[in-house]
């Protein structure tokens, strides 16, 4: 295979089982994302958008994850075969969010959802605590 069309043709898993909206757990009891605004074990309905790709990590990365409760989001029904249904995961100070759900999309009942409400809602408020 050539250069050029090797470095193109990453495997990536295309999702057989898109839904929208998606249903996501809030996770972390210590985050900038959920803070007040979404409780842990909150269920919450927000779009996906992706066709291709997940999260993946090692299980050393995984358990750091764990253990200082970096996970988020969680999917309930983990349309992509996400290491650990993660769909979203926060940097060790806490404050740049990694996700791939689109809470921005789920603003308004006229959209289907205004679940992504309390999630921009938490990080307006960490931006204005912050600042």
């Amino acid at each position: 295979m050539p250069r050029a069309a090797a470095a193109t043709a990453a495997p990536l898993l295309h999702l057989a089982r898109f839904r929208w909206p998606h249903e996501l757990n809030a996770s972390s009891k210590d985050s900038n994302f959920n803070g007040p605004a979404a409780s842990v074990g909150q269920v919450l309905q927000v779009p996906i958008n992706h066709f291709e790709g997940n999260y993946t990590c090692s299980s050393d990365t995984l358990a750091e994850l764990t253990a200082e409760d970096r996970i988020v989001l969680r999917y309930v029904d983990n349309p992509n075969g996400s290491v650990d249904d993660i769909a979203g995961i926060t940097n060790a100070g806490r404050n740049v969010v990694g996700l791939m759900p689109h809470p921005e999309r789920a603003i308004s009942d006229l959209l289907g959802s205004s679940d992504g409400r309390p999630l921009l809602r938490s990080l307006l408020a960490s931006a204005t605590v912050s600042a």
